[in-house]
């Protein structure tokens, strides 16, 4: 395969890849522009009048790029031989760990009570997984996904102006000031503001730790900080200043010469920064009037300590059945589609609970064992090259895992498709870089396929 095929497979499928991502971000658009136009509600997301809006067609595009992302990955020639991939046996034996916690989750929901509807609709979510895990090992690349995340801050920009409209609205029409972040609160073109929020905080660390720097860059960071305020959601402002304080700190010990005082800067940090996450986390509750007395991930622990409590130890161990805990199952017993006793579902509002509902303790443990060795597996490349992204791998896993552990407890990560997508390519993209003689892919020039037409790859 000659080098100018590779590059026209590799812009089209991360185009597949954004036009997944962006049909999520968009699907909403028209209840956020009708709401503008008049008709007003402070809460007007969690109406399904106006959810009920949005065409059917619409709501299952991004589902229709993922599909098309998963066969075109897995019927054009890799562009990625992931020959690092496969010779790494723990990677392998964790992926065979999870298709068997699968599995076992697949024949409980086969035993139970749910329809085949429901069972084929709770597929929905591993659906997407399979499809980014599969286009990940055969496609990605650095060079490529930078663009994709270009484009993704053109969607954050919308997500600002929407918001700033909306805020508008509210100042005239609810009679709420522009600093005001009670009960009305700014969703985009998002179903919620939690999920806007969350968006904007995951481009704000793209850009702060991913991407290469630039001046216009300090602008778009603004307008996320913005969208942020008003979404009101506590737990994305605790990302962004978590994020600001982690990327203050490298750049401080970066001033120091030594690796004496660096190594010094280190252990203080690792001192310090328990400390400063604690106290940020209370004055992150303090700033916000709505559900005065509550933290942004009040309940959620009693949730699962409260399921622990009421389930058998195979439940524990496995999960009960696939879906269990997660909003499909409610969406389709709200529609009737779903013939079930409401007060028999139960709705996990974090990821943690919905991996332990569905999967047990042997799923949780199998996705952390997959991204222990996902990162622990080298890519190989050559140097001297330039590089799409920035080389900073220390700073720049530390603010993903900040990123997912805070969104891990507050909000279902796998259904929340506009986010899952960037999340998973990032856990494929800061693996551990070792320079070697032989390349798997190479990035020279930000070209990730300089040497197929020599046949390296």
């Amino acid at each position: 395969m000659s080098g100018k095929t590779a590059r026209r497979i590799s812009i089209f499928l991360h185009s597949l890849l954004f036009l997944a991502i962006a049909s999520a971000v968009l699907t909403y658009s028209y209840v956020s522009e009708y709401a503008l136009k008049g008709n007003w509600h402070p809460e007007y997301y969690t109406r399904v009048s106006y959810i009920l809006l949005v065409p059917t067609w619409q709501k299952v595009l991004k589902d229709g790029f993922t599909l098309l992302l998963l066969l075109f990955s897995a019927l054009l020639p890799p562009t990625n031989t992931g020959k690092s991939f496969s010779s790494n046996r723990g990677l392998k034996a964790s992926y065979a760990l999870c298709l068997c916690v699968l599995g076992i989750a697949i024949a409980r929901s086969v035993t139970s009570e749910l329809s085949l509807v429901a069972i084929i609709s709770c597929f929905r979510p591993i659906f997407v997984v399979f499809a980014l895990f599969f286009f990940c090992h055969r496609h990605m690349n650095r060079s490529s996904l930078r663009w994709v995340f270009e484009w993704v801050n053109v969607l954050a920009v919308i997500q600002f102006f929407y918001a700033i409209r909306q805020r508008l609205f509210a100042v005239l029409y609810n009679g709420v000031s522009w600093i005001d972040n009670g009960t009305v609160r700014s969703v985009g073109t998002f179903i919620g503001p939690n999920t806007m929020g969350l968006f904007l905080a995951l481009v704000f660390y793209l850009n702060l730790e991913i991407l290469p720097r630039h001046r216009w860059r300090y602008i778009l960071l603004l307008f996320c900080l913005i969208g942020v305020f008003f979404s009101g959601s506590r737990s994305a402002t605790l990302i962004v200043v978590l994020l600001t304080c982690f990327s203050l700190f490298n750049q401080i010990k970066r001033a120091f010469k030594t690796n004496k005082e660096r190594s010094l800067m280190t252990a203080l940090g690792a001192i310090s920064l328990p400390a400063v996450l604690i106290l940020l986390i209370l004055q992150v509750n303090s700033l916000n009037t709505r559900a005065t007395g509550t933290s942004a991930s009040s309940g959620r622990l009693e949730i699962i300590l409260n399921y622990i409590d009421r389930s058998d130890t195979f439940s524990l161990l496995f999960g009960k059945y696939l879906g269990f805990g997660s909003e499909i199952l409610f969406t389709l017993h709200k529609n009737g589609i779903l013939k079930a006793d409401s007060s028999s579902l139960f709705l996990a509002d974090s990821t943690w609970a919905s991996l332990l509902a569905q999967f047990g303790f042997l799923g949780i443990f199998a996705i952390f064992i997959t991204i222990y060795y996902l990162w622990k597996t080298p890519e190989y490349i050559i140097r001297p090259y330039q590089p799409a992204l920035k080389n900073n791998l220390i700073g720049q896993r530390s603010g993903l895992l900040v990123f997912i552990a805070i969104i891990s407890s507050v909000a279902v990560l796998q259904e929340s498709y506009a986010i899952l997508p960037m999340v998973l390519a990032l856990l494929f993209a800061l693996r551990l870089e070792l320079p070697l003689y032989q390349t798997y892919y190479t990035i020279a020039n930000n070209d990730a396929y300089a040497n197929l037409d020599q046949g390296e790859n």
